[in-house]
């Protein structure tokens, strides 16, 4: 009741004492419809100086630059830890981390964003596609529907709908 008034979203039709009328289930499930979009401190810090953030899909090892990074590093410690102890792995680690420089978080970081982008080309190719199917679906309803073509079709005994065949080049007993 409390969150619902706090952020003035009380329905209109709820009349004065409305906190003694809805359930909780009514009370939550409004709440959730109405609930805000999340907002995050970071993009309203960029936002303020003019920089854009791109967040990258958790353990999508193609869209995010952080897992390209492990990826690198485990490939680089399976190749290397030839002795087998928790030390000798801990200073491999060190090691292979060390060896990830700027210009090669810069360049998963750009491969990351490249990949967005042929995703968000994906999506938008995908839209037109399914908007262009959902066209020819309402055309081929129109022509089904339309009165030269349901002079073809016919009902039979059992209410069925069935076209009706040509006899052309058919005898009476059904051979050419």
């Amino acid at each position: 009741m409390a969150w619902l008034e706090s952020h003035d979203v009380v329905p209109q039709d709820w009349e004065s004492g409305w906190q003694q009328s809805p359930t909780r289930e009514d009370m939550r499930v409004f709440a959730d419809e109405n609930k805000p979009a999340a907002r995050f401190l970071v993009q309203q810090l960029a936002a303020r100086f003019g920089v854009s953030v791109l967040i990258s899909p958790v353990a999508h090892p193609d869209l995010n630059p952080v897992e390209m990074i492990w990826g690198t590093v485990k490939m680089a410690l399976q190749r290397g830890n030839t002795r087998f102890t928790l030390l000798a792995l801990k200073d491999h680690v060190t090691k292979e981390f060390d060896k990830i420089t700027r210009a090669v978080r810069a360049k998963y970081e750009d491969h990351a964003i490249k990949r967005a982008d042929i995703y968000r080309g994906l999506d938008a190719w995908r839209d037109e596609v399914e908007g262009d199917l959902e066209e020819q679906e309402r055309d081929w309803e129109a022509v089904e529907n339309d009165e030269l073509n349901s002079d073809a079709v016919s009902t039979d005994e059992e209410g069925e709908r069935s076209t009706e065949e040509s006899s052309v080049g058919m005898s009476d007993d059904g051979k050419e």
